[in-house]
């Protein structure tokens, strides 16, 4: 408590100046010499009219700005220190999720346990993609290309049939996949997309089912369908 209350005192004293850095402490006074470690922990001691300058690095942290409201003529300003480059990010290492490491599960197949549900995953600094069919990837923007990485169907699909066209070397009937339970991510609505369960599907069929889309103002499209597959490890 009294460490906190120092850096408090300290960060008002100066009238305007506090700073963060990599290597810094929050037990810190917020100097130049002597700068916090996180930008939460200046955010929590500036007053109107001050300056944080934070020195270049990546931040993992989450920064909540409470109670705090500058003015025109004194504002509250956030600055990287000096033109360095600083990055605030948002993510986790798994091994503070729970993760004890990965492990091989089968083939270039890894696993690992965590204690906690995610919602995206980085690997150096690369963001990955649930593995899908046909596959596609952040880091090449073929993700983004829906005319030769998603499925395509046909004005000879149903509302609740998707009839795969093979098209570009993407063939769902050559692919060998049985995509029973697996999600279908369906572009086959008038400018709408859902994604629902596969409901059956056999291994070398060129055709799947899924749970008709309930009519309304975005119906069933008569074509230009497109579509990809998430959700089931043999992916």
């Amino acid at each position: 408590m009294g460490a906190a209350a120092f850096a408090w005192a300290s960060c008002v004293a100066a009238g305007a100046d506090c700073y963060v850095a990599p290597g810094g402490d929050d037990s810190h006074a917020g100097s130049l010499a002597a700068p916090f470690a996180t930008i939460q922990m200046a955010a929590n001691t500036l007053r109107p009219g001050d300056t944080c300058y934070i020195r270049g690095g990546t931040y993992h942290e989450a920064v909540v700005i409470s109670n705090l409201s500058g003015t025109a003529a004194q504002p509250v300003t956030f600055v990287n220190y000096g033109g360095e480059q600083v990055v605030v990010d948002g993510t986790q290492p798994i091994t503070g999720l729970g993760s004890t490491g990965w492990t091989q599960y089968s083939g270039s197949i890894y696993r690992t346990t965590l204690n906690t549900n995610v919602w995206q995953l980085f690997v150096n600094g690369e963001q990955m993609i649930p593995a899908r069919w046909p596959n596609a990837r952040f880091d090449d923007g073929t993700v983004w290309n829906s005319l030769t990485y998603w499925g395509r169907g046909g004005t000879d699909d149903t509302n609740g049939t998707m009839v795969d066209h093979a098209h570009n070397g993407i063939s769902l009937a050559a692919s060998g996949l049985d995509l029973t339970g697996a999600i279908a991510v369906l572009n086959v609505g008038t400018w709408e997309t859902w994604a629902l369960p596969v409901i059956s599907h056999t291994a070398g069929s060129n055709t799947f089912t899924y749970a008709p889309i309930a009519t309304g103002y975005q119906n069933f499209s008569a074509n230009n369908h497109r579509y990809f597959i998430e959700g089931k490890l043999s992916l």
